[in-house]
């Protein structure tokens, strides 16, 4: 097995390529630290596989861990300790490469696949004749074709990985390569800083102790003023100390337990007292070995104290113990002096203790600590200032990013005063980022002070192009970029148009240098033509925005994820896709709406928000281009917030969405809701589920309303809707309607109404010549007489009853069935108020007509009423005849109805009498029938 080829560094690429990666080695190399443990991590658990045995010989060569300790290493702990290393056989690399993009970018890889036309199951090719017969031409178009989807970064590493180990897909790529690479360039990321070289970077920093002491920082000092030369660098004897305390910590086969260890470092001491560096091995040794940070030190001073600090510092940071060292910050004042201070000990300890602050969160408390020489002086200590400032500025938190800020503009003077160039690019940086935190705090004159003092030092286009954005910004009164933004209503909008209009000209300087970041202008000019309506010019500014914003999604992310939903930041990228989305639909560009609407959705499920007063634009507009893409649009708007139900334009989509139907139906459903609005919304999807035929649950939502109403909530909106056939068939058949509506009417004592209601059921049972109708005629009478009819106004109905052709039953004197056959009969209906009637009508039958059973269920008006069916439906079996009281529950009457195989008689009125002759009706049907 072949060895590792690079050293202890690893790469880690920023995204700007000077040419196409050729080689398997060079791909590799180009993977960032993450891609790396992702393709190793793939490979690694087969445990018989080439990668692992590779994997774990370097493991042990290089680091000197037991071989049958590493064999039992778990995948990630392999990984961890094997990640920095390329190997140097070819099959290796092409499994670890190969491997990654089936697993990681398995879409971008499909992606391409059905660019060229090629089958593939999963980016697994299977279509290889196929490839063979591709021209440069069609891999080109499709390379570039990646691009509307897919990072840049990645697609140019895509390719670069294609020549390496698949030239057969990227035919020509030594031709077309550059080419591709020069149209891609202007969308790779680039740092504030690339003009700078090679700037330390904060996650490149040497990890050995000596290193960090060699290193120093390009603006500081090479030396510390007031130590001795003896100390500015370690020695062998410092490094083997190091090593041994550090495989001591780790149980290095062969190493020093950690008594001997400790034993070690103590007669270091011993042999030399003045040599105040040895204490940091003590330091060292105590964090990482013996835990214990009570010991006094002997004839302790301040270089002593300072040393062995610096040593527990570095210890703990090697294990990432980082709120123990903000522990040890708020209660060693040793450890708060070497954030001020530009000796050995604070080159080597105070970038350990600025990390570890910035880890949890106070970056301004070791901001305060710190001078513009220790700035100066302390390894990566103002990038990572810098960069702490801008994530504090992009969370708009202004006020925590000042304190930083302020230091970071004495570090500036500081260099400036020692020789540095006024026009050093990361000098400058600073300088626009604290007109940034000026600028959110309100204090115009000062952030506007400092951009146009940068203006006339910088040079670079894109850096140019960005300050008169910024300029713009503040002549709009915006806090920031991420501050630009369309609101909910149209008298708001008005507002922004102003503020963009009073930056224009800063915007349009911006789009006219035509750099890299004009991207900020065009975006601010795009925002604006959407407010005007200027579609078109909208769409081109907000394409230019775009492209940049998604190449750089971690620099345009925004808001403190602690206070967005699912606890993810927001994006400009997102935004601007978003606006990008509703200027092409208004722009009504039938080629284009496809993508448009694949926008929109994208932007919404990750919580953008469609402005208000644009709403009825987008879904009209849809609706125009593409009844399907609008009703995607509408249910992805709707599923991220429920009440825009509401305020749709075009409310035919919900005929069209079931998803739309079901989400509307989820939302009227919820009981934590007020029943006024869940009346509404039922209100608003029924009409939409009969009209697509779900029968079922247009009479779950009937059921519902009807429950409502009951608890008389929007009764009056029942009422009217139970008034057209329209709104109820066929879930519910009008003398279904009917009688509902005189439930409701006698519930609110509306007699007048219920008694012309109950007047037209009459004539309409004696019209329809059902069995029984004459019966419901003359139950309808009576209790038209309970309402107050006087016998006057019941003339003609008691005339209709006499002239109806219906045989007149006796209902005394049918036939008794004989003792050992008696007739059961189930009354349903009512609810407490008929006990009464209930329990005299028992013990008058037991006497009067000892032939009958009669059981009583009185099921009230109880929206739970699937219980009581289902424990009635399971003896119905039993009975020879069912009376049904028309007060019930709606859909209680029709599920029971539909259930029974037996006579039924109606019972309109809740009286004795009406009872007691709907249940002689029962029993004489039950005789005949049998």
């Amino acid at each position: 097995m072949s060895s590792a080829s690079e050293g202890d560094g690893i790469p880690r690429p920023n995204g700007v390529f000077s040419t196409l990666p050729e080689s398997q080695t060079d791909v590799w190399r180009a993977f960032t630290l993450e891609e790396r443990r992702a393709a190793l991590l793939i490979a690694v658990a087969d445990r018989a596989g080439d990668v692992r045995e590779w994997a774990e010989e370097q493991v042990v060569r290089r680091h000197n861990f037991r071989r049958k300790f590493v064999r039992g290493m778990l995948p990630k702990a392999l990984v961890k300790w094997s990640s920095g290393l390329t190997p140097e056989d070819p099959d290796i690399l092409d499994e670890l490469i190969r491997g990654f993009y089936l697993a990681e970018r398995v879409d971008l890889l499909s992606a391409y696949l059905d660019f060229l036309g090629l089958t593939h199951e999963r980016g697994n090719l299977t279509d290889e004749e196929g490839a063979e017969d591709l021209s440069p031409e069609h891999a080109e178009q499709s390379a570039l074709g990646l691009l509307e989807s897919f990072p840049p970064r990645d697609v140019v590493l895509y390719i670069a990985a294609l020549r390496a180990v698949s030239p057969v897909l990227v035919p020509g790529v030594e031709t077309w390569g550059d080419r591709f690479l020069r149209h891609v360039r202007p969308l790779l990321p680039r740092t504030d800083v690339e003009s700078q070289g090679e700037r330390s970077d904060p996650e490149q920093l040497p990890t050995d102790p000596a290193e960090f002491i060699k290193a120093g920082s390009e603006y500081g000092p090479t030396g510390s003023e007031g130590s001795e030369s003896d100390e500015e660098h370690f020695t062998t004897l410092d490094e083997v100390l190091i090593r041994t305390i550090v495989n001591s910590a780790q149980g290095v086969t062969g190493a020093l337990d950690s008594d001997k260890a400790g034993d070690l470092v103590e007669e270091v001491l011993a042999l030399n007292g003045t040599r105040h560096r040895s204490y940091f091995h003590l330091g060292f040794y105590d964090a990482l070995v013996s835990g214990d940070l009570s010991r006094t030190l002997p004839a302790e001073n301040r270089s002593r104290a300072s040393w062995y600090w610096a040593g527990v510092v570095t210890g703990m940071a090697r294990s990432s113990r980082h709120a123990a060292i903000a522990d040890l910050f708020d209660h060693t004042p040793q450890i708060r002096a070497l954030s001020g201070e530009t000796g050995a000990q604070a080159r080597l300890a105070g970038r350990l203790v600025l990390d570890a602050m910035i880890e949890v969160g106070r970056a301004p408390e070791v901001a305060e600590q710190m001078t513009a020489r220790s700035i100066a002086a302390i390894p990566g200590a103002p990038d990572a200032l810098l960069a702490e400032a801008r994530r504090l500025l992009s969370r708009e938190r202004a006020t925590e990013a000042k304190g930083v800020l302020d230091k970071l503009g004495l570090f500036v003077e500081h260099v400036l005063a020692d020789g540095a160039p006024p026009a050093d690019r990361f000098l400058l940086e600073i300088q626009r980022r604290r007109a940034h935190g000026f600028r959110q705090l309100g204090q115009t004159a000062e952030a506007e002070t400092l951009l146009r003092a940068i203006l006339e030092l910088e040079e670079d286009r894109d850096i140019t192009a960005m300050i008169h954005a910024d300029l713009g910004l503040l002549e709009g009164g915006f806090r920031s970029l991420a501050s630009v933004a369309l609101p909910d209503d149209r008298d708001a909008a008005h507002q922004v148009r102003r503020s963009l209009e009073a930056g224009e000209e800063s915007f349009h300087r911006s789009v006219e240098v035509d750099g890299r970041f004009s991207a900020h202008g065009h975006f601010c000019l795009g925002t604006l033509e959407i407010l005007r309506e200027s579609w078109d010019l909208a769409t081109k500014h907000l394409e230019r925005a775009l492209a940049v914003f998604d190449s750089e999604p971690e620099r345009y992310a925004y808001g403190d994820p602690l206070f967005e939903l699912g606890g993810r930041r927001r994006s400009l990228g997102q935004r601007t896709r978003l606006y990008l989305g509703l200027a092409t639909v208004h722009s009504l560009d039938h080629v284009r709406a496809p993508q448009a609407a694949d926008r929109v959705i994208r932007a919404v499920d990750d919580t953008e928000r469609v402005p208000g007063f644009l709403l009825d634009g987008l879904i009209h507009g849809l609706s125009l281009l593409s009844q399907e893409d609008a009703k995607a649009v509408t249910e992805a708007l709707v599923e991220a917030d429920p009440d825009l139900l509401e305020r749709l334009p075009e409310p035919d989509v919900l005929r069209e969405s079931q998803v739309l139907r079901g989400l509307l139906l989820a939302r009227a459903s919820d009981r934590r809701r007020p029943h006024s609005s869940r009346a509404h919304d039922y209100r608003l999807v029924l009409p939409y589920l009969l009209s697509a035929g779900d029968r079922d649950k247009g009479e779950d939502v009937l059921d519902a309303l009807e429950t409502l109403a009951v608890d008389r909530v929007g009764v009056e909106e029942f009422l009217e809707l139970l008034e057209h056939p329209d709104s109820f068939e066929p879930a519910w058949s009008r003398e279904d309607a009917a009688w509902t509506r005189v439930r409701l009417l006698l519930m609110s004592n509306r007699q007048d109404e219920t008694a012309t209601l109950l007047r037209a059921e009459f004539f309409q049972a004696l019209r329809s010549g059902r069995y029984g109708s004459r019966e419901m005629a003359q139950s309808i009478v009576e209790a038209l007489q309970v309402c107050g009819a006087n016998d006057a106004s019941l003339s003609d109905l008691r005339a209709a009853l006499d002239a109806s052709q219906e045989e007149a039953i006796e209902l005394e004197g049918v036939r008794e069935r004989p003792k050992h056959q008696p007739i059961r009969i189930l009354f349903c209906g009512g609810d407490e108020r008929q006990q009464p009637a209930a329990r005299k009508l028992e013990e008058e039958l037991s006497q009067t007509r000892p032939d009958l059973r009669v059981e009583f269920e009185l099921v009230g008006w109880s929206s739970n009423w699937h219980e009581s069916l289902d424990r009635i439906q399971g003896r119905l079996h039993r009975y020879d005849a069912v009376v049904m009281m028309r007060f019930m529950r709606t859909m209680f009457g029709r599920r029971l109805r539909a259930s029974l195989e037996v006579p039924w008689v109606p019972c309109v009125n809740a009286g004795y009498s009406t009872m007691r002759r709907s249940i002689l009706t029962a029993a004489a049907w039950a005789a005949d029938a049998s």
